[in-house]
């Protein structure tokens, strides 16, 4: 699909996104079960997805590339992924 060659009639709006997995681990390649994944846009600072690991360690999150209207395209990539763990020993972040 060419996304240069879209027509938009009022309020309309495409989003383009992606899957991306993430593979939380520690110790010594480990996995890290129910930690918190966030992804946030690099160009806002916004939280754009966020996801708790499975007992492989991993989460799917779908993350936006861009929104485009009638006007303007707003690029949300690339993005800062950052994880927060707890448990009754503490919190890591």
């Amino acid at each position: 699909m060419d996304f240069n060659n879209i027509t938009f009639q009022g309020t309309a709006q495409v989003c383009k996104g992606w899957y991306v997995t993430v593979n939380v681990t520690f110790n010594g390649n480990l996995p890290l079960t129910n930690a918190i994944v966030y992804a946030y846009s690099n160009s806002s600072g916004e939280l754009d997805a966020s996801g708790i690991t499975n007992s492989n360690g991993l989460v799917q999150l779908e993350v936006t590339e861009f929104v485009k209207n009638s006007s303007t395209t707003a690029y949300k990539t690339p993005y800062n992924f950052t994880v927060s763990y707890s448990s009754s020993t503490g919190t890591v972040k």
